[in-house]
């Protein structure tokens, strides 16, 4: 198992941190007006603002994680980002296709463009986890 970390990960977390600061920051102080800009109408402004506050929380998180110095310091959050990025990206894909899912007759493009870069993130994480972590290891060991 290789404990270092690649400077593609550090990449990888340091265009992470300025998409989740751009949505993060969007969603706090300014959901209604991106959302009417993206045609993505927003119904509850309060959810948009506790979603960007999640989202200012992962730009934190991938801040921090691009200036570690160890693996074991980011193993977990990486396992995190892969899970939240790719349920998330491969819902949001499914949803923009087939939107009854969530009761609406359509969503906008911007639904499946943000889906299919989360899709992204949460492969690349899932690439480097594999290479740093050794792909027989699992996502996630009991101790």
């Amino acid at each position: 198992m290789n404990n270092t970390i690649p400077q593609g990960l550090r990449t990888t977390y340091l265009v992470h941190f300025v998409w989740e600061l751009i949505f993060g920051l969007a969603g706090t102080l300014a959901a209604k007006f991106v959302g009417d800009i993206a045609g993505h109408p927003v119904r509850d402004v309060d959810v948009n603002m506790l979603l960007g506050v999640v989202a200012l929380t992962f730009a934190l998180g991938s801040w921090y994680a691009a200036r570690a110095a160890r693996w074991e310091q980011i193993s977990l959050f990486t396992a995190m980002l892969i899970f939240a990025n790719l349920v998330g990206g491969i819902g949001g894909v499914i949803a923009y296709f087939v939107p009854s899912l969530l009761g609406v007759e359509s969503l906008p493009p911007v639904q499946l463009l943000v889906s299919v870069v989360l899709v992204l993130f949460g492969s690349a994480f899932t690439y480097f986890y594999l290479q740093v972590n050794g792909a027989k290891q699992p996502l996630i060991e009991a101790h």
